[in-house]
């Protein structure tokens, strides 16, 4: 009996059909790490535009960075919130090892500063960077890098971003920043501010959406003009924070210190120093009981 013809498989389609795929991978990869390399541009060439104040101070004594058991530093952002060259109020942005939490923790400029009899405002008038050295002692935690934000500027960079939800409304850039700067006192004052940072960023994240580095790097060209920060704050740094970030803006909570007035001194009381001091020495500011107690999500974040 005869066996059928069998005829040996097409390896020479086989391969080229594989080696086609292979190309067109490779073609991929590449317009893929071209693509991020274009954004990665974009980011740093911002970045490296924004006004410099120069270096943070660096002395002996100075708080060391919080690092994580598992890699990752905590990373605090001292925002000196400036009016004409006035230091309108101070909030600290918390930013945890894991890249998971912010919270914003808020200071009011008339606070004083413990054992000087200067308040945050007057040492600011004199030299910012005695501020820094100032809420390094206070909060016994490194301020990683600072902002001076001049809050009036801020209004032109919401309302292009189409407004921000504050208070249960959809409002301008100028009303927000006005509501923010008639409170009734300083302590109100550091506390509405941390609240119009916070609308902002959740507008920021919706009209640019964060996911995206090229609008990521435009959100960074409009409140370039409005802020300027350290040398520290480089392009990698940038970069990195954004690849490295999965915070969620509207949950972000604000922790306002509490305070007592004294005649005419506003001073911060020993039990919430101790407290803040406590969980700002944790890698996950989130998880202390401190938190728990004194951090608080806006009435506008349940709407």
């Amino acid at each position: 009996m005869q066996l059928p013809t069998t005829h040996p498989p097409k390896r020479g389609l086989v391969d080229r059909a594989a080696l086609i795929s292979l190309v067109g991978l490779a073609v991929l990869s590449v317009l893929g790490v071209g693509v991020v390399t274009i954004y990665l541009n974009r980011i740093s060439t911002s970045a490296d535009s924004m006004t410099r104040i120069g270096d943070m101070p660096d002395y002996v004594g100075r708080p060391e960075p919080v690092t994580a058991p598992g890699g990752g530093t905590v990373m605090n952002l001292l925002i000196l919130v400036d009016q004409g060259g006035t230091l309108d109020s101070v909030v600290v942005a918390n930013l945890s090892a894991s890249r998971r939490s912010l919270t914003l923790i808020t200071l009011p400029a008339d606070l004083m500063v413990s054992g000087s009899g200067a308040t945050l405002a007057s040492t600011y008038a004199i030299d910012p960077t005695i501020t820094v050295l100032a809420m390094e002692g206070l909060t016994g935690a490194r301020m990683d890098h600072q902002l001076r934000l001049n809050l009036g500027c801020l209004s032109s960079v919401i309302d292009r971003a189409g407004g921000i939800h504050l208070s249960g409304s959809l409002m301008s850039g100028a009303d927000a920043v006005r509501q923010t700067q008639s409170a009734p006192d300083p302590q109100a004052n550091a506390l509405g501010t941390a609240r119009l940072i916070r609308s902002a960023l959740i507008s920021q994240e919706q009209h640019y959406s964060s996911l995206d580095p090229s609008r990521f790097a435009a959100m960074i060209d409009d409140v370039a003009p409005c802020a300027q920060v350290d040398n520290g704050v480089t392009s990698e740094v940038v970069q990195s924070t954004f690849f490295e970030s999965s915070i969620h803006p509207d949950e972000t909570r604000i922790w306002p210190l509490t305070t007592q007035q004294s005649g005419s001194e506003l001073s911060a009381t020993a039990t919430s120093v101790d407290a803040l001091r406590a969980a700002l020495a944790t890698p996950e500011l989130s998880t202390t009981e401190q938190y728990q107690q004194a951090a608080f999500l806006p009435q506008e974040a349940m709407r």
